[in-house]
């Protein structure tokens, strides 16, 4: 499994320098240079969907019990670097954040469960496939409207429609117990000796499963949150094609993110979707009216932000795992 994400990884870092040299190295690079000083300005907007995002998940957990607002901040800002950096086929990071948020140094009150902070991450990732399926609908429906007759709509309405059983699938599983059979299969596999303790505190699932479900007011707010975080992104876009000197309308810059997040959900297995976030900025670019090296200044600015903004993340990672004490719970 590791040898084929890193050659996925590989194999989608080749297209992408492949796309680069095929339309002119040169001229990429001339656009991406117009960028200049504003690239700054990027990386500090970074903040606000990724707030967004923490704040999605923060109203999963039980009221009273919440962590602070910065903590869940920075614990999702390392979760996402971590799936964008690493080859973790986007699951890795969700690991990472279910581990942090239960340390009792990341978070000394109130106690957070390791059953409690999986199953929190777990629904998180729920509503951010609810959002993802809402957002690439909105986007597809803005193509529609512009390119009515455009030939990749078809395939488009297909990933949407298996993202849509796929997130129902997701959701089933939960309230069935499903998650939790499969979760305590593999803790008594990787447990070993401590299997008892670790299988007892992932029986708690099942109930935070049922209490984060029954409160539908929080399950539509993380929804609206990770929505919110989405369009954060469309202004991301709109913000980068301004700098590069090519600014688009609102709906245009929201059609390229939603469409292009559709593209990069649908590669999940692909490391950080190298090649897969480029090609579609590419096609999709074209479609109103960029030309193919500023949609790639484009995608290699979203690109260079998430290396920038995720090394340090990775950095404070490994800083609080070389000084924080174990998991409060087993």
């Amino acid at each position: 499994m590791r040898w084929s994400l890193w050659l996925l990884g590989l194999g989608g870092f080749a297209a992408a320098v492949w796309m680069v040299v095929d339309i002119g190295a040169g001229d990429v690079a001339s656009a991406l240079a117009a960028i200049g000083w504003g690239a700054l300005l990027v990386l500090a907007f970074r903040a606000l969907p990724l707030w967004f995002d923490a704040a999605g998940w923060r109203v999963l957990f039980a009221r009273g019990a919440r962590p602070p607002m910065g903590v869940t901040w920075w614990v999702r800002w390392i979760s996402e670097s971590v799936n964008a950096l690493l080859p973790v086929a986007q699951i890795g990071g969700e690991v990472v954040r279910a581990h942090l948020i239960s340390r009792s140094s990341v978070v000394p009150r109130p106690a957070i469960g390791t059953g409690e902070a999986a199953a929190t991450v777990i629904v998180d990732m729920t509503t951010g496939l609810i959002a993802t399926a809402l957002f690439s609908l909105t986007g597809l429906l803005l193509l529609l409207g512009r390119h009515a007759d455009v030939g990749v709509t078809g395939a488009v309405w297909w990933a949407l429609g298996g993202l849509a059983l796929m997130t129902g699938g997701f959701v089933a599983a939960q309230r069935s117990g499903l998650v939790t059979r499969a979760v305590r299969a593999v803790a008594v596999r990787l447990a070993r000796g401590r299997a008892g303790a670790f299988v007892a505190e992932m029986n708690t699932l099942d109930r935070a499963f049922e209490r984060m479900w029954a409160d539908h007011g929080a399950i539509l707010a993380s929804a609206g949150w990770r929505f919110a975080s989405f369009l954060a992104g469309a202004a991301e876009v709109w913000l980068v094609l301004l700098l590069l000197g090519h600014p688009i309308g609102w709906d245009d810059a929201l059609m390229l993110e939603a469409l292009s997040t559709a593209a990069r959900s649908a590669a999940f297995a692909i490391p950080g979707g190298l090649g897969v976030q480029e090609g579609s900025l590419l096609v999709l670019g074209q479609l109103i009216g960029l030309d193919a090296p500023t949609a790639l200044a484009l995608a290699l600015v979203k690109r260079l932000r998430e290396v920038v903004t995720g090394l340090p993340a990775l950095a404070l990672w490994w800083w609080v795992g070389t000084r924080s004490p174990a998991p409060r719970e087993p």
